[in-house]
């Protein structure tokens, strides 16, 4: 008889993987009835001994090889490269349940293309007093209010550095509940410092609704401090471990459209119009305000924006490539090749009203084309035709402008 490294023989190994499959067999048929038992206990019970029968079911010789042969493909089509990070499959495990990094190995072997671990805070903390998780049996879903409840940030690190799969980590930080928010930076860069060097990326929890005001830190001085504050260490930790993204969760429930508004360049009047932007987000909660945004941050906001209102160049180029639809103000951009996503309007309010309005229907109805009028062949021809037919008058007229 053969006798493996592990010190089990070929036949137990047959023994386990056969008493597995009649297991998955039995619970895939009964189902329905399993599920009436489980429903007589409490659900934060049933987690944590399913949870708990996950781990010794993850201890078994060959695991791996056992379920990925039932759950896992492989599928070019499915493999999507977002900022850096090759992922084998769009579908992953969210942060909430391998909440301590316990057994994020383990669940690769199910077919997950990345498993994300926490929320996990600095220190350890209970969460949310009990009862915290409901169930909606007509809904098949369940309600949680944990409330960042985890070993802590020292515990989950000392799990993540012993990984041995190839799956894809995130690591999902917040703060811990009694920190308050002028310091809950302090927080976010401890947790982002721990996890970084272990973590495939890393999501920034502002968005969790079971702590106590952590949704008051997209306003625009606790956003603009913790994003400062981010920027900074992560710029230190990609020079000692290497670039990893970073994704920042905010609320999706708002009830009404998220409005981000851009301080404008130091132009005649701008100060009038920045009072106006304060004003506007005072009064309203929707209202994010940005001093200014890196280029590659503003231009991902684009890409999952409904329109741009201004009169900025990127609304004449990035805009049209991007599908997005624009109102360009004014006469900024007057006389500069655009594509029909770009509506040019004066600055007046009812027609502007309607401007918004004829944008957004537009926008429901169906796509722009994607356009590449700056981008495709012939754009080089077409700008050195136009210099050489710029004659000495226009260019003095040019440089005066300019001047």
């Amino acid at each position: 008889m053969l006798i493996l490294g592990t010190g089990y023989s070929t036949d137990l190994l047959l023994i386990f993987s056969f008493l597995l499959l009649l297991l998955l067999i039995f619970y895939l048929i009964s189902y329905k009835f399993l599920r009436k038992i489980l429903f007589l206990f409490d659900p934060e019970l049933i987690h944590k001994i399913s949870f708990r029968f996950l781990k010794i079911i993850f201890l078994l010789p060959n695991y791996f090889s056992f379920w990925e042969y039932f759950f896992r493909t492989e599928n070019n089509k499915l493999k999507k490269k977002v900022f850096g990070i090759t992922f084998d499959n769009p579908v992953g495990l969210a942060a909430g349940f391998d909440k301590d990094a316990e057994i994020f190995d383990g669940l690769s072997s199910f077919g997950f293309g990345f498993v994300e671990i926490g929320t996990v805070t600095p220190l350890p903390q209970d969460g949310n007093p009990k009862p915290r998780l409901f169930r909606l049996p007509k809904d098949n879903a369940v309600i949680n209010r944990m409330g960042f409840n985890n070993d802590g940030v020292e515990a989950v690190t000392s799990r993540l550095r012993r990984k041995k799969s190839k799956i894809i980590v995130g690591s999902s930080i917040g703060k811990n509940f009694d920190t308050p928010n002028n310091r809950a930076h302090q927080d976010y860069i401890y947790c982002l410092e721990k996890v970084y060097e272990f973590s495939d990326y890393i999501a920034v929890n502002i968005s969790s609704p079971n702590t106590a005001n952590l949704r008051k830190l997209s306003s625009e001085d606790n956003f603009d401090t913790l994003l400062k504050k981010l920027k900074e260490s992560h710029s230190k930790l990609s020079t000692s471990f290497g670039y990893k993204p970073i994704f920042i969760k905010i609320s999706p429930d708002e009830t009404q459209e998220n409005l981000i508004l851009i301080y404008p360049c130091s132009d005649p009047g701008f100060d009038y119009i920045i009072n106006k932007i304060r004003e506007l987000s005072a009064k309203y909660k929707n209202i994010k305000v940005f001093k200014n945004i890196e280029g590659s941050f503003f231009y991902e906001i684009m890409q999952h924006a409904n329109l741009l209102i201004g009169n900025s160049s990127s609304g004449i180029l990035e805009s049209g490539y991007l599908n997005l639809p624009t109102i360009n103000v004014g006469n900024r951009q007057k006389g500069r090749f655009c594509e029909k996503n770009v509506f040019h309007l004066k600055y007046n309010f009812k027609l502007l009203n309607k401007g918004i309005k004829k944008a957004l229907s537009k926008n429901n109805e169906k796509k722009f084309n994607t356009s590449f009028l700056y981008y495709n062949k012939g754009g080089l021809n077409k700008i050195l035709k136009f210099i050489k037919n710029v004659n000495k008058k226009n260019y003095n007229q040019i440089l005066n402008l300019h001047s």
